[in-house]
């Protein structure tokens, strides 16, 4: 039997370089597209936070305002942070953080006594008399994880 001799053709196939270096380049490829999908990942649910924060911004500031634009009074009290306002007799309506849970902001309606969660992601409220007449100033801040988006704004009362 002949064995190979150093004039004999080379073996079909892959030297085993070639497949550790082919090894290595797919690795580097699936650590790079793992970095990529967990960016992405962690963007989009920083981005649906932010997004369910700024609409809990808005439903408590237009909330807010729509009951005291209507009100032909408006009591501040508790430091600045529940506001009264009425109208006339017809009703009474209240805004505050909730005493057991100051991430909650009530809505209460003192005509019936009933109480309803606005939002629960309350990190501050505030109100304010305004420089002008009859101007109130609010100020709401909403918080999930470490994301804090604030908001103020005037209201003044039409009646």
């Amino acid at each position: 039997m002949k064995t190979g001799s150093a004039n004999s053709a080379p073996a079909d196939g892959f030297t085993l370089i070639e497949l550790m270096v082919v090894l290595v380049m797919g690795a580097i490829g699936l650590f790079a597209i793992g970095a990529l999908v967990t960016a992405s990942y962690r963007d989009l649910t920083s981005s649906r936070l932010r997004t369910n924060l700024q609409t809990d911004a808005d439903l408590a500031s237009y909330t807010i305002k729509g009951i005291l634009e209507e009100a032909d009074t408006v009591a501040i009290s508790d430091g600045g942070v529940h506001v009264t306002a009425n109208y006339g007799n017809d009703w009474m309506k209240e805004f505050y953080p909730d005493p057991s849970n100051g991430a909650d902001l009530i809505f209460k309606d003192s005509a019936t006594g009933n109480t309803e969660k606005v939002i629960t992601t309350l990190s501050t409220l505030g109100f304010a008399p305004g420089t002008e007449p009859d101007e109130i100033v609010v100020t709401i801040g909403v918080q999930g994880g470490a994301i804090v988006l604030q908001n103020s704004f005037s209201v003044f009362p039409r009646n």
